[in-house]
């Protein structure tokens, strides 16, 4: 009942792909343009339950909401919320507890509630300092806006502590801002802006990852193992900037071999199978392509090793046998 209305707020976005598209969308910003980012502290916990019904519940109720989203009945819906939302059971230990304030994790309208709670008073703000937000966007607690600077920097600091200040205001929940900077980490994006004042993106991925796949010998359908195989080059891809090729002695070729080569060793294909599963995508790669640059197997292993510490992939769980087997 709530997904429709939290994807109709103008700050939604569905995932990163279409956080890209809308970047890219956006062709060369102003000369005075620079980006930031925004995580709520603790934004489920810090959800009072009344409060959070009391505001949600108005907007449910309101003639112009229903005449929109006519697929609910506000009486029925918010006496489910009511239920769900004040009645959470856990079990901590042996005793169990009802929770009487805060959102509770794994509840499944949770992430929708939370949208449309903060929503309520983003649609208040953003109009506000339109001066000065070129682009905002959020994916529950987290905030990626594109913030134009004042030619004044006293005028400027101020504004934008001015603005800080306004995120706060919303029933006790904290939003922590990084520096306003030419280049941020945002979700599973490195975002920065060119020289031509255009958006470029590329892959980043925490140093916590622990980079948990599927192993082959799980209870999935086969074709889970390829998919594995498909969804991550086609991510490292996809989030690569429009106009990047990947050849055999380019360092991105390099990382999506080591890709390749270790999603195929966890999933158990083979190379033949591997090429099929390859050419399917839109890469057009094959195997033998990414490893026409590499002589033999003591190359290979020198140049995993080398490209695996450059890139953190430290918790892998098959480092160890990154270089134990023959293509």
């Amino acid at each position: 009942m709530l997904l429709p209305i939290a994807r109709a707020q103008p700050s939604y976005f569905k995932d990163s792909f279409v956080l890209k598209d809308l970047l890219m969308a956006l062709g060369k910003l102003p000369f005075n343009a620079i980006l930031f980012t925004s995580d709520a502290t603790s934004m489920y916990t810090n959800i009072r339950t009344d409060p959070a019904l009391m505001v949600i519940s108005a907007y449910l109720r309101d003639p112009s909401t229903q005449e929109q989203f006519p697929h609910y009945n506000a009486e029925a819906l918010i006496a489910a919320l009511e239920i769900v939302f004040r009645n959470n059971i856990f079990r901590f230990g042996d005793t169990n507890w009802r929770q009487i304030s805060g959102t509770g994790m794994g509840i499944s309208p949770a992430p929708h509630w939370a949208t449309i709670f903060y929503a309520l008073h983003e649609n208040v703000i953003v109009p506000k300092w339109k001066k000065y937000l070129f682009f905002f966007r959020r994916f529950i607690d987290d905030i990626f806006g594109i913030w134009l600077q004042d030619p004044d920097p006293i005028v400027n600091e101020d504004m934008w502590n001015a603005f800080q200040a306004d995120l706060q205001k919303w029933h006790g929940l904290e939003w922590i801002c990084c520096n306003p900077s030419s280049t941020v980490n945002f979700m599973d994006l490195t975002i920065s802006i060119s020289g031509d004042g255009t958006i470029s993106t590329s892959l980043y991925e925490k140093e916590q990852n622990l980079y948990l796949y599927l192993p082959p010998h799980s209870s999935h359908p086969k074709g889970v193992n390829k998919s594995l195989i498909n969804g991550q080059i086609l991510r490292i891809r996809r989030y690569a900037p429009r106009k990047a090729t990947l050849t055999p002695s380019s360092p991105d070729s390099f990382l999506v071999y080591l890709t390749v080569d270790m999603l195929r060793r966890i999933s158990n294909l083979s190379s033949r199978e591997l090429n099929k599963t390859l050419r399917r995508t839109c890469l057009g790669l094959h195997l033998s392509t990414m490893q026409c640059a590499l002589k033999n197997r003591e190359q290979h292993a020198v140049r995993c090793i080398s490209i695996w510490n450059s890139i953190q992939m430290t918790h892998h769980p098959t480092k160890s046998n990154l270089c134990g087997e023959s293509m």
